[in-house]
């Protein structure tokens, strides 16, 4: 397996909020799968306090809204895409959701007839090996793994068929960068993470404007972050908490494992060293380091322990302190609230649990409370996944659709194809879970990193089988179309 090595391994603008202390259960509403109600508060922190101008009827700067002045808002994009009801506004000049759901759904079986599987190889060879993908509310990019192909397919048109897909070669620009792990979406502007091209490990991360033309280097920019912090290099995996982008540290050289988390502010020049910041949590903790993903759950900022199988120490921290200031961050020992807890490699959050994918194969699946205390095993619940079926095990990122949570499967004696999901309606143990052996659909249907989710489908992001492979697996989840709220919260 090779995901420990080099050679193998929102909502939209003008409501790019998700949630702070209130939190609202992302599973949706219409009295099938939780409530949706919450204020909307300013994003990445506890805010700044009421306007001075609120209450006048007009919404002005630091608003959300002001009385009968919403703004246009509406529960699309409030909430989330796709999502109905009416808006409010609160005495404070910040809108709340109450009034806000989803759309009666069905969710359909994990069945045969329900996938498609396309090799975007066959439209572009070089489009093969990818890690990860974001989705923008109607495309899905799958971020090059070694390579600088990108692949973006338009979720309203055919899947299988040359006018869903479109390509980008990211060695082509003035600044050329290539080998990513993770993708990430702020609104706005997509991020490919900077990993290893396969020969050196680096920290230039790509960035494409959404409002810009897929094709035209104008609507690309490429920053080098080792050129403002030493050894800031070598990621897996991004989250974004409404204002802030977090690059997840994962190994800076062959040799050395990483703890130096990156934090950019998306308020601010791409370009401009002061827009961004880093802490080493290695200080904290000494020996900590080797993380694959990562989650944000309304408030804090989860770091993913993979560290070639044996990482337990999961970090978290709170985005309403400072960056750097004491307390910001804290840490737990995996292996302490539940025995042989280790080696993950995502992570996803359905509105009250945060879900650790489990890549070691004796390892088990995580879910924790995000309402609990972090070094409180009462906190925890674990799922060892070889129970589901014999060859459950070893899997690399995972989505969830507003009910279910999909584990991308990738390797464990050998590279496989057999996706699981946990139904979130029932208790996190045997009877709640189903699976399905994707590679039946075609020999190269395996060896995954990383899923998203486009308000309909899943689609299982395809690396290596064991050579580089351009196989996407489409899933038709449910319907109508809508989007769980902090859909674009993180991608792996």
């Amino acid at each position: 397996m090779r995901l420990g090595s080099w050679c193998g391994l929102t909502l939209v603008v003008g409501c790019a909020q998700l949630l702070g202390a209130d939190q609202f259960d992302a599973r949706g509403g219409s009295g099938q799968l939780g409530g949706g109600g919450a204020t909307v508060a300013s994003a990445g922190g506890s805010g700044g306090g009421v306007p001075s101008s609120c209450g006048n009827g007009l919404k002005d700067a630091g608003e959300a809204c002001d009385g009968a002045d919403l703004g246009g808002a509406g529960c699309d994009p409030a909430v989330a895409p796709g999502w109905q009801g009416t808006v409010a506004c609160r005495a404070d000049c910040q809108l709340s959701t109450d009034g806000c759901g989803t759309p009666a759904t069905t969710f359909n079986a994990l069945g045969k007839g329900q996938f498609s599987s396309f090799d975007v190889g066959s439209l572009n060879g070089a489009a093969r090996g990818f890690d990860a993908a974001a989705f923008d509310g109607r495309y899905a990019y799958f971020a090059p793994f070694l390579q600088g192909t990108v692949a973006r397919l338009d979720a309203k048109q055919g899947f299988m068929s040359a006018a869903g897909w479109t390509f980008f070669d990211t060695t082509k620009l003035k600044t050329p960068t290539k080998g990513f792990n993770g993708a990430a979406f702020d609104g706005r502007y997509v991020y490919l993470v900077p990993s290893s091209d396969g020969t050196i490990i680096h920290g230039k991360i790509a960035r494409y404007d959404t409002q810009g033309k897929f094709g035209d280097d104008a609507s690309w920019n490429v920053f080098d972050i080792a050129g403002v912090f030493a050894g800031a290099k070598g990621f897996a995996g991004a989250v974004f908490d409404g204002r802030y982008l977090y690059l997840v540290p994962y190994r800076r050289s062959s040799s050395e494992y990483d703890a130096l988390v990156v934090r950019y502010d998306t308020t601010l020049p791409f370009d401009a060293p002061g827009s961004w910041l880093a802490f080493d949590f290695a200080l904290m903790s000494p020996g900590a380091g080797g993380y694959f993903g990562g989650a944000f759950d309304g408030r804090y900022v989860y770091f993913v322990p993979w560290h070639d199988g044996v990482g337990t120490l999961l970090v978290r921290y709170d985005t309403h302190a400072g960056f750097k200031s004491d307390g910001a961050w804290s840490a737990v020992d995996l292996g302490k609230m539940s025995p042989g807890a280790r080696g993950y490699a995502g992570a996803t959050f359905d509105g009250k649990f945060v879900y650790l994918v489990p890549l070691a194969t004796t390892t088990p699946a995580l879910r924790f409370d995000a309402g609990g205390t972090l070094t409180d095993p009462g906190a925890w619940t674990s799922y060892l996944t070889s129970g589901i079926c014999p060859a459950c095990s070893g899997y690399a990122g995972a989505t969830f659709d507003g009910r279910y949570v999909y584990y991308a499967p990738y390797y464990n004696v050998s590279y496989h194809g057999n996706l699981i999901r946990y139904d979130t309606q029932k208790p996190f143990a045997a009877g709640s879970w189903d699976t399905f052996n994707v590679a039946l659909l075609a020999p190269s249907s395996s060896g995954f990193v990383g899923a998203t989710f486009t308000g309909t489908h899943v689609l299982l992001v395809p690396r290596e089988t064991p050579g580089p492979n351009g196989t996407v697996v489409r899933f038709e989840a449910k319907s109508p179309f809508w989007l769980p709220a902090g859909w674009n919260a993180s991608f792996l």
